[in-house]
């Protein structure tokens, strides 16, 4: 089911720091990669926009303590090449759900993201959450 944001669109923000190079590099990061290197094309380049998705979000609101991101929730996300848009995704954070809107490319190599542009919603009300069918509950890794 597909919910209208009950707000305006916020423009996106281009990162100018990419964090998911250097998480990905970590013991855990490497174990993540080495997940992905099962997972088809697309999903690994949804895979690596959604871990920058939580790394700009979780720096830019650390007090949201967001650990989980998804590209589709409000919207189909569009997926072209290695280019990603994703005007309907949400982050997990805190026990919460917040509306995101982001832009990825992903590096030919399929190691790490080259470009991120993003924009944080509001908080999705709880009705909302069950509408969406979003988990609730501690964290979604």
């Amino acid at each position: 089911m597909q919910l209208t944001p009950k707000r305006r669109q916020r423009d996106l923000v281009e990162a100018t720091t990419l964090y998911s190079g250097a998480a990905l590099a970590s013991p855990l990061g490497r174990a993540t990669l080495a997940q992905l290197e099962t997972a088809d094309h697309e999903e690994r380049i949804v895979q690596l926009c959604n871990y920058e998705a939580v790394e700009q979000t979780r720096r830019e609101n650390p007090k949201l303590r967001i650990d989980y991101a998804r590209v589709q929730v409000r919207k189909e996300a569009t997926i072209s090449g290695l280019h990603v848009t994703a005007p309907g995704a949400a982050v997990h954070g805190h026990g919460l759900w917040y509306d995101l809107s982001f832009i990825c490319d992903v590096a030919p190599d399929l190691a790490g993201v080259e470009r991120f542009a993003f924009a944080l919603g509001d908080q999705i009300p709880r009705a909302e959450v069950e509408q969406l069918e979003l988990p609730t509950g501690g964290p979604m890794h």
